[in-house]
């Protein structure tokens, strides 16, 4: 009987271990599909995050490449002077299409400081962009890229500044005043005093002046009739007609083939009293003009030095850009201007063939350069002696100009009358532009549709290429 009894309580036993053995393999089951459904979980957490992270940083590059976009169409027509000022800012969505926001920031950009150097000028700009905590920088390179076109002066520019002592003054037009551009837009006398306030009154306003590219005697240069260059032992000459056809290539001449133009010690010496080519003439170093009572200059003077005029004691006397020439009433105008066909020496650049003007060149690239009666890359000095009357007809431009204490960028002195009929621009910035004794600067013809047109650059900087840093 009593092992009967010990038989039931081991079956007992048994059938109580495999309960708890299978409470233990559901517990298992469960537990391990807790662990799954978590995996499964943190996964797709995870690829969420990733989502929103590739997300982010495709928004980013998106929003940088717009970025790039917008800035190359900000820098697409700026000129050599306005870049190199630019260093840092913001890209903003006026608009409120990309962001919803309007005016909130897409991009920044930076001039970088390790830009590649070349013979061509470059300016590199890193543009960022930021979203949802993902970055994007994209390092953009520009090229300049640059025509030979016109431009239109509508006034003078001091780019240094401008002091007026003297009798000094400006005559402009009452009726349609001109403006003048002026370092920190304020003329003042040789004590310090801002004298704008009298220039109004003569029909000329004074504007505040920015940062402009013009044109240099280097540009010039192929564009020429007579290039007097080195010691003065060889000299070129260019752009003539041969019968009806236009020859560009130089041709070798003696530099002694004028008797008015002569060099000696580091200077080229004019004598518009002698015999001057037709044309436009180019000079590789500093030039001297010495004026003489009953001689007329008719030329454009083109000079990479400075540029000195000296006149005789008295007597009046005219100097013309070749435009300004040919539009009187003198009976040598196209003599004067386009020369003659026998002799072989007529301008392609706004002469006809047959020894005619060709009036509607003045409007375009080479024409234009008749508007201009001197242009030099350094030191302008025009004087005045005595009781001479000088006559400047046409446009006279000093590109950068340089000097110091005494010898300013543009400096006009003298006790005679000087009086410019055109536009003056002293464009070098280092020095301020004096102007002492009798001097008269008459802008009233500055707005003149043809004289006032002059060559210039058409800039175009191009995007070159971009790699995201």
């Amino acid at each position: 009987m009593n092992n009967q009894v010990n038989l039931v309580s081991q079956k007992q036993k048994v059938r109580h271990q495999q309960g708890f053995a299978s409470l233990l393999f559901v517990l298992l089951i469960g537990l391990s599909l807790v662990i799954i459904v978590l995996g499964v979980f943190i996964t797709l957490r995870g690829l969420q995050d990733s989502a929103i992270t590739s997300h982010a940083q495709t928004q980013a590059e998106e929003k940088s490449t717009i970025g790039v976009k917008a800035l190359s169409n900000f820098l697409y027509s700026k000129t050599d002077a306005q870049i190199s000022s630019i260093t840092s800012g913001t890209i903003t969505d006026k608009n409120g299409t990309l962001t919803g926001t309007a005016n909130s920031t897409v991009a920044t950009y930076a001039k970088s400081a390790t830009c590649p150097t070349g013979a061509v000028t470059q300016y590199c700009f890193d543009v960022t962009a930021t979203s949802g905590g993902a970055s994007a920088t994209i390092r953009t390179v520009y090229q300049k890229a640059s025509t030979l076109s016109s431009t239109t002066l509508t006034g003078s520019v001091f780019a240094g500044g401008l002091v007026v002592g003297g009798s000094a003054d400006f005559t402009g037009d009452s009726n349609n005043p001109i403006t003048i551009l002026v370092k920190g837009g304020v003329v003042t006398d040789t004590s310090g005093k801002n004298v704008n306030s009298t220039l109004t009154s003569g029909g000329i306003n004074v504007g505040t002046y920015t940062a402009t590219d013009f044109i240099t005697a280097d540009d010039l240069k192929a564009y020429s009739n007579y290039q007097f260059t080195a010691s003065g032992a060889t000299c070129n000459k260019l752009n003539l007609y041969s019968g009806t056809t236009k020859v560009s290539t130089t041709t070798s001449i003696s530099c002694s083939s004028f008797s008015g133009i002569s060099y000696s010690s580091g200077s080229w010496t004019i004598d518009p009293s002698k015999t001057l080519p037709v044309g436009v003439l180019w000079f590789d170093t500093n030039v001297v003009i010495n004026l003489a009572a009953g001689s007329t200059l008719v030329n454009t003077i083109i000079s990479k030095g400075s540029i000195t005029v000296n006149s005789p004691n008295s007597g009046t006397i005219d100097n013309y850009a070749p435009y300004f020439y040919y539009s009187t009433t003198n009976t040598d105008h196209l003599t004067l201007v386009c020369g003659t066909k026998a002799a072989a020496n007529i301008p392609t650049q706004y002469c006809n063939s047959d020894g005619s003007f060709n009036t509607s060149s003045v409007a375009s690239f080479p024409g234009n350069i008749a508007n201009i009666l001197f242009l030099t890359n350094n030191q302008l000095s025009l004087d005045a002696a005595n009781k001479a009357v000088l006559n400047y007809y046409g446009n006279i431009i000093a590109s950068y100009g340089a000097g110091g204490t005494g010898n300013a960028s543009g400096k006009f002195t003298g006790t005679g009358t000087i009086n410019i009929i055109g536009n003056l621009v002293i464009a070098g910035t280092a020095d301020t532009t004096t102007m002492q004794g009798n001097i008269t600067i008459d802008l009233s013809r500055s707005t003149a549709s043809s004289s006032s047109v002059i060559p210039s650059y058409t800039y175009a900087n191009g995007l070159r290429f971009m790699k995201y840093m």
